[in-house]
């Protein structure tokens, strides 16, 4: 598939979700087929996600979460491996896009893939090692580990406008989603607060860049993300107080 799709909506990696708990990798949701009973409404609109869950997996009762790939005709899920939804995108639903852009290049895939770990285990993943850490000790490190990674990053852009040169691709939609959220959430909410965003003048000219391509601006509410961080993690936010700020402008404004 050939554009991108609601990027800044998807899930942080590091949740515990059920599709962390599948017992199958990649794109076969494990357990055994649901049967859906005969006259049974198939309405995007009214499914929760642990509806559309149990209706896959009947005996499954643990934590969901999402991304998922669901399809509407079986009301099953069908891939629950959120490393690799965007790829699964970007390659198996050509038919049904518009091919003005390729994501996933055949003469880049094998760099792709090998940068998407990076930016899994060092980007993605960073920011929960911080918040999650058990100790002051493990802190230290994930943090310094973090703004590593965003320092290599930053030194990455400059000398090209995407992570792969004048081509938007793949990593740039995952990326984009950590960075949608770091100023607003991880810098405060998961300590991870070395630096914002807004102090990388390379990561923030490329924030900026991305944010006004409007399949990326209007998937994007900073309010919303906000609100879900601060109030789901009573363990680092007692309160559930959602702060008023950091504004914005610097990251978004010229």
């Amino acid at each position: 598939m050939n554009r991108s799709s609601g990027a800044s909506r998807s899930t942080p990696a590091a949740a515990t979700s059920w599709a962390q708990a599948s017992s199958t990798p990649g794109c076969n949701a494990s357990g055994p087929a649901a049967t859906r009973p005969a006259g049974a409404r198939r309405s995007r609109a009214s499914a929760s996600p642990g509806a559309v869950v149990g209706e896959t997996h009947p005996e499954y009762d643990s934590h969901v979460s999402v991304p998922a790939l669901w399809d509407r005709k079986t009301g099953k899920i069908i891939c629950n491996d959120y490393r690799t939804l965007s790829t699964d995108l970007a390659t198996e639903f050509d038919e049904h896009a518009d091919d003005a852009v390729d994501l996933y290049p055949k003469a880049l895939r094998a760099e792709i893939d090998e940068f998407h770990e990076f930016l899994f285990t060092r980007v993605h993943d960073g920011p929960y090692r911080c918040g999650f850490a058990p100790s002051q000790e493990v802190y230290e490190k994930e943090v310094e580990q973090l703004f590593e990674a965003l320092d290599q990053l930053d030194h990455r852009l400059r000398d090209r406008r995407y992570l792969f040169g004048d081509q938007l691709t793949e990593p740039d939609i995952r990326f984009y989603v950590t960075l949608a959220r770091f100023d607003p959430v991880y810098f405060t909410h998961f300590t991870a607060n070395l630096r914002r965003i807004a102090d990388y003048p390379r990561l923030r000219t490329y924030f900026r860049d991305l944010y006004r391509i409007p399949a990326f601006r209007e998937t994007t509410d900073f309010d919303q993300i906000k609100n879900h961080y601060f109030r789901t993690h009573p363990f680092l936010n007692p309160t559930g107080i959602v702060p008023a700020g950091p504004l914005l402008e610097t990251l978004l404004s010229d």
